[in-house]
């Protein structure tokens, strides 16, 4: 994990499948005084030749060692979609020792408790047309077979793990809760993502905008200012 002097180290975990390498990009909009960590989890990026995940309780055992090893003061988790579960999982394991995260973002992602109708993935003659039937936005990989051919084990193994992810009922973190929901999003409907304010003890706001399932990929204008927005209220927040 990088060392950093910023005021707010933000980790930031993918979608299924995905990796978090994206977020890099998002240096370009926060502010000067936040570091943008990407997490790369096993099986994807610059993890490739590792195991995927096959337990989500497991993996968030396993990111919560790697991270709290590191010298972190301020720090905050943002997740799209299966990553906002990560980071509740993160939040709730680091303020078992103290070390409680500023806020999380919780981006297209509905709350662990909402049903769920995930692919399981199961016949392998249908995948891809399982994938595509859950999420349009698959069909771009596609059209890369060597590139599908290496990010499935990640894709079915994160699919099969969120599928069978339960909550423990009535955990909350005392960390505040930013959600954020996309108008357009066809695989997490908004209505999934006001139950996040049962999740946690502290301040919970839910912002709807324009925006698909993948709105991480490019931000837009409005989730730009928004995240922006937030983080430099908390930083700037009285102690």
């Amino acid at each position: 994990m990088p060392a950093t002097t910023s005021p707010l180290q933000l980790f930031c975990f993918p979608q299924a499948g995905a990796d978090a390498a994206i977020f890099k990009s998002w240096e370009r909009f926060l502010q000067d005084n936040v570091q943008v960590t990407p997490v790369t989890l096993p099986g994807r990026g610059v993890r490739l030749d590792e195991t995927p995940p096959n337990d989500f309780q497991q993996l968030c055992d396993d990111l919560f060692e790697e991270l709290r090893g590191g010298t972190m003061k301020h720090f905050a988790f943002l997740g799209s979609s299966m990553g906002g579960w990560i980071s509740y999982e993160l939040a709730w394991r680091f303020e078992q020792i103290g070390q409680a995260p500023e806020f999380i973002v919780a981006l297209t992602s509905p709350s662990p408790d909402q049903p769920r109708d995930l692919p399981t993935l199961e016949d392998e003659s249908r995948i891809t047309d399982d994938l595509l039937a859950f999420n349009s936005h698959f069909k771009e990989l596609m059209q890369y077979p060597e590139l599908l051919e290496l990010l499935l084990p990640a894709i079915v193994s994160d699919f099969r793990m969120c599928a069978a992810y339960k909550p423990v009922t009535g955990r909350k973190i005392s960390s505040d809760i930013l959600a954020i929901a996309g108008n357009q999003d066809t695989v997490t409907h908004p209505e999934t993502m006001q139950p996040w304010a049962q999740f946690t003890s502290g301040q919970f706001m839910l912002q709807h905008i324009e925006g698909q399932h993948h709105m991480h990929e490019a931000p837009s204008q409005e989730l730009q200012n928004i995240v922006n927005d937030y983080v430099t209220r908390k930083i700037h927040a009285p102690v």
